[in-house]
């Protein structure tokens, strides 16, 4: 009976993500030795080197690229399902169209087989072939990070429950990313450790106000995107400080900040620590700020923030704040007065839990409300729900628990359809498999609650 249910699980995630093509790129082309995908491959193939870090080889390691017209298998021990060999090559997969798995630059499974996927779009082309292959080996590093060290999971649903800024938390935050900032652009050794020993002070200052979970995340999304992030700026050229995404508040500033944090103290390390790879590797130490704070004791102490300075900043923190709480009072109401038909989602019954989201395309509204603006997927024994470029607004009360998803403002009623003794819920934006739910209109709502 159980492998009964797992089977219908697995047949309900397929389907989900065949729907999702339905609102996807277009699918038909021909296969061709001169798609970007195999320039790409190519490309990052010449970064292949152990200096990047120990024991890894990405062109060793599976790998999905779609070029905008179809999606090609690299590194494949046999080519996977729904996969021929491409023309004159029968090494290298060709599956005609988009995949439905390659949705976003992200670590995926096929065919039981952890492999990274890339979207390489023509026109990325005319930026850099340079930048798009540093993206292409930070995915790879991720499936390295997968089979090397499994425990390095950090659970991204902790942040829908994140604490809702202060000044002090803005404040704290501000000067370790600035002290740190400070350190990576320094000449000297010594400045470099003052200033990392200034921004490791302040980081362990405001980890020690946050729930142990918390804190534990915030070095956790270090480790992996950090250092991921570490390996893609090796790869792609850029300066430390290039591409600095807003780190102002939780919760999108916090996994932002894992990642560039953890891309910095990596280079920092590299300044102070040769070792530091090759012993995290080794299991000497668990987390970059173990490090760092071995290598910056008896620090300069003289690099540190004025009293002035320390004012300042707490001065425009306090502003900042005022003006993202009220733009936030603003969202809401936008939200709740958004026109059209609506679907809401009643899952105290039957919690969802988070396969995938994106932080930085998200907003907190409250420590239990966020609204979602770019993609959102959902699971529970009961429903499976994805959104891609529809607004959604979830409320949660613990990681992995969210009990309420409001869809508002869609163009047309959404269509309910049967499907394998499921039902299937579609509008622009969004499918919704429900497997133990009850279904009800009311008036340009449909209100779903699920079952156990």
């Amino acid at each position: 009976m159980r492998k009964i249910r797992i089977e219908k699980r697995r047949a309900a995630i397929g389907l989900i993500c065949l729907a999702a093509l339905l609102f996807r790129i277009d699918l038909f082309a021909k296969t061709s030795k001169t798609s970007k995908a195999f320039t790409l491959w190519e490309e990052a193939g010449k970064y292949s080197s152990p200096v990047l870090w120990p024991g890894f080889e990405p062109e060793k390691l599976p790998t999905l690229i779609f070029d905008g017209s179809d999606t090609y298998a690299f590194g494949f021990a046999s080519l996977p399902r729904g996969f021929s060999p491409a023309e004159g090559r029968a090494d290298i997969g060709f599956y005609k169209g988009q995949h439905p798995l390659m949705i976003a630059n992200r670590r995926v499974q096929l065919d039981n087989v952890y492999a990274a996927s890339c979207l390489a779009f023509p026109e990325f082309f005319r930026k850099s072939s340079r930048i798009l292959a540093g993206t292409l080996i930070h995915e790879q590093f991720h499936i390295f990070q997968a089979l090397s060290h499994p425990d390095w999971s950090p659970n991204d649903a902790y942040l829908f429950n994140y604490p809702p800024d202060t000044t002090d938390s803005v404040l704290l935050r501000r000067l370790e990313v600035e002290a740190f900032k400070r350190a990576v652009s320094a000449a000297s050794d010594d400045e470099i450790r003052g200033w990392a020993a200034s921004g490791l002070a302040y980081r362990l200052e405001r980890l020690r106000s946050l729930p142990q979970n918390l804190a534990r995340y915030e070095d956790e999304i270090q480790r992996l995107e950090g250092l991921a992030q570490y390996v893609e700026w090796k790869v792609n050229g850029l300066g430390l400080l290039d591409n600095l995404p807003n780190l102002d508040f939780a919760p999108a500033a916090i996994r932002d900040w894992g990642y560039i944090s953890g891309r910095w103290l990596g280079n920092i390390l590299d300044r102070l620590d040769p070792d530091w790879k090759t012993d995290l590797e080794a299991g000497h130490y668990a987390y970059l700020k173990e490090r760092l704070a071995k290598v910056v004791q008896g620090a300069n102490d003289r690099y540190s923030f004025s009293q002035e300075e320390v004012a300042g900043l707490r001065r425009q923190a306090e502003a900042d704040l005022k003006v993202k709480l009220a733009s936030r009072s603003k969202l809401r109401k936008k939200i709740e007065a958004k026109l059209g038909w609506r679907i809401e989602i009643i899952a105290r019954k039957s919690p969802l839990h988070v396969r995938f989201f994106l932080a930085n395309e998200s907003e907190a509204l409250s420590q239990r409300e966020m609204i979602h603006t770019r993609w959102l997927a959902l699971t529970s024994p009961s429903c499976d729900l994805q959104v891609i470029d529809q607004e959604c607004l979830t409320e949660s009360e613990g990681p992995g628990k969210v009990e309420r998803v409001l869809i508002p403002g869609l163009n047309r009623r959404p269509r309910v359809e049967r499907i394998a003794g499921q039902r299937m819920i579609r509008a622009p934006g969004l499918i919704i498999l429900c497997r133990r739910a009850y279904i009800t209109p009311r008036g340009r709502t449909l209100r779903i609650e699920l079952i156990h």
